[in-house]
């Protein structure tokens, strides 16, 4: 079953790909797949395939950058149906990478492979359950190195780094995950690239994040080199109120 938000992502992009004739069968595969008729979507998205694996390039990539923006516009919770596995292994994906070859000043399709295509689970990402790939990291930081004004790039960029951070941080206050110097190294990265981002409320938002993960692993490195036991107590005496995901722990016997 599909979320409402799924619902309504697939209803409108049905009615926006109904506009552009050659994508019928992917309007009727979203409306489908919508409706709950999973079967019938996928037949008819496997007769959209079919017809446009053999478009010209710049039909190719306009409709993988169109479909790329509707994930952007919707999320990628709400958006999970846009773009099935063969859609983007037969099309979307190649699509995107022959035009990263092809445009070496265009930072759109490296964007978009590092955004969408990359193994990075986004939702998992901002809970500080999981990290980026190294894929999705350089294939974004090509993407500002075509174009430094490449904002949602360099946003995602940010992300992934301070996401990254925060994995590390997630079993805290009882241990910490890899090496915090490290992590403090590539916060500096993510420092370096706010100061290219013009839009006040994604800076705000962001450096917060910067500075509450920053804080917080600064801390854990004083707190260890103090040689102390407990560093929720630590942190309460010096009063930091972080809030702590819940852990469960586990015995090899199962209790």
């Amino acid at each position: 079953m599909i979320s409402v938000g799924q619902n309504e992502c697939l209803r409108n992009v049905a009615a926006q790909a109904s506009a552009n004739e050659a994508w019928n069968e992917y309007a009727q595969y979203c409306r489908d797949r919508e409706g709950g008729l999973r079967r019938r979507a996928f037949q008819h998205l496997e007769k959209f395939l079919e017809t446009a694996k053999a478009w010209s390039f710049d039909d190719r990539s306009a409709f993988a950058n169109w479909v790329c923006l509707r994930i952007t516009e919707f999320g990628e919770s709400d958006s999970c149906g846009l773009v099935p596995q063969p859609l983007a292994e037969q099309l979307v994906v190649p699509t995107l990478r022959e035009w990263a070859g092809s445009e070496t000043t265009n930072s759109t399709p490296c964007r978009w492979l590092g955004m969408f295509f990359s193994g990075v689970i986004y939702p998992g990402l901002r809970a500080s359950l999981t990290t980026g790939g190294d894929d999705a990291y350089s294939l974004l930081r090509e993407a500002l190195r075509r174009s430094p004004e490449d904002r949602l790039a360099r946003i995602r960029l940010i992300e992934m780094i301070v996401g990254a951070a925060e994995f590390s941080c997630h079993h805290l206050p009882h241990y910490y995950i890899g090496e915090p110097k490290n992590d403090l190294a590539r916060i500096a990265e993510a420092i370096k690239l706010l100061s290219g981002l013009v839009e006040p409320a994604q800076n705000a938002r962001l450096q917060s994040e910067v500075d509450h993960v920053s804080q917080l692993i600064d801390d854990w490195i004083r707190f260890t080199d103090a040689g102390e036991s407990d560093f929720n107590q630590w942190c309460l005496t010096r009063g930091r109120t972080y809030r702590w995901i819940k852990a469960y722990y586990y015995s090899a016997n199962g209790t």
